[in-house]
C-alpha cells in the first residue's frame, strides 16, 4: 500500500509540477509579448505626438504666412523703385552740401533681383571735410528713405580735414 501510495504521490506530484512549470512557461512567453507590443505602441505613441506637433507647427507657419506675406508686400514697397535711383546723386549731394563736405561719386555694377532678394546699384562716393561732418553724413545716409548698405569705409586724415572712400550697394524694387 505504500508503494501504492507513493507511485500515486510522485504521479500527482509530477502533474502538479508540470503544470506549474507549463503555467509559468505561458505567463512568461504572455509577458515578454506583452512587454514587445508594449515597446511597440509607445513607440507608435511618440511618433504619434510628434506628428501632432508638426502638424501644429504647420498650421501655426501658414497662419503666420499670411502676416508674413502682408509684411513682405510693405518691405517691397518701402524699397524705392529703379527709376527713382537718379534722385539718389541729388539727394547725397544735398547731404554733403548741408555739411560742408566736397562731394563726388560714381556708380559701378547694377545688380537685377532674383529669388525675391531686392536688386541693388554699387555706388563709390568721394568726400572730404571734417570728422564731425563725415560722421553726420553717414547719420544723414542712414536716416534716408534709400536703403544702403555701406560695404567699406576708407577714412584717411588730410592735414587738418578727413577724406573718406565710401563702397556701397543702394537696393531697389523693380
Amino acid at each position: 500500500m505504500q508503494d501504492n501510495f507513493r507511485s500515486k504521490l510522485i504521479y500527482s506530484l509530477s502533474i502538479t509540477g508540470g503544470i506549474i512549470i507549463f503555467i509559468l512557461a505561458v505567463v512568461l512567453y504572455l509577458g515578454l509579448d506583452i512587454r514587445k507590443k508594449a515597446d511597440a505602441i509607445a513607440g507608435v505613441e511618440t511618433e504619434t505626438i510628434s506628428r501632432i506637433s508638426k502638424v501644429s507647427d504647420l498650421n501655426k507657419l501658414k497662419s503666420q504666412e499670411k502676416e508674413a506675406q502682408a509684411d513682405l508686400i510693405k518691405l517691397k514697397s518701402a524699397l524705392p523703385k529703379r527709376d527713382s535711383l537718379f534722385e539718389v546723386s541729388k539727394n547725397l549731394s544735398a547731404f554733403a552740401k548741408a555739411r560742408n563736405l566736397a562731394f563726388g561719386y560714381k556708380f559701378g555694377e547694377e545688380v537685377e533681383s532674383k529669388g525675391g532678394n531686392p536688386g541693388f546699384i554699387r555706388v563709390e562716393m568721394n568726400i572730404s571735410g571734417s570728422y564731425e561732418n563725415i560722421l553726420s553724413f553717414l547719420r544723414d545716409i542712414e536716416a534716408s528713405k534709400y536703403f544702403i548698405n555701406l560695404s567699406s569705409l576708407d577714412l584717411t586724415r588730410q592735414n587738418t580735414g578727413y577724406t573718406s572712400i565710401i563702397n556701397s550697394q543702394i537696393f531697389f524694387s523693380d
